[in-house]
C-alpha cells in the first residue's frame, strides 16, 4: 500500500470551507475509486495559518495515477481551494507502507 501526503497552511477562518471542499470534492470522488482505502486530514495551529495534513493511502500506485494523473507528484489544487490558503506543497510525497 501507498500513503499519499501533502500540507497546506489555511487562512484565517477558511478552515471549515477547506474541510468542506476537501471532503466533498476531492475525497468523495477518490473514493470511488477501486484501490482507494482511506483518508486522514492532521491539523495544527502554526503562526501563519492552520496547517493541514492531508494523507490518503492507496492500494497501488497506479490506482494513484487514475486519480491524480501521470505525474502522480505534482499537486491537484484547485483555484477554488488556492483561494483559501496562505501557501501549499507543489508537490505530493509518497511513502510505501511497510
Amino acid at each position: 500500500m501507498i500513503s499519499r501526503q501533502w500540507k497546506c497552511i489555511l487562512k484565517e477562518g477558511e478552515y471549515d470551507n477547506y474541510i468542506n471542499f476537501l471532503q466533498n470534492k476531492v475525497l468523495n470522488k477518490a473514493a470511488k475509486l477501486p484501490g482507494f482505502v482511506r483518508s486522514e486530514i492532521q491539523k495544527r495551529h502554526t503562526s501563519q495559518g492552520i496547517e493541514c495534513q492531508v494523507i490518503t493511502v492507496w492500494q497501488n500506485y497506479k490506482v494513484i495515477e487514475a486519480f491524480a494523473g501521470k505525474n502522480i507528484s505534482q499537486a491537484m489544487v484547485p483555484e477554488e481551494a488556492q483561494k483559501m490558503m496562505v501557501s501549499f506543497d507543489k508537490v505530493v510525497i509518497h511513502y510505501d507502507i511497510i
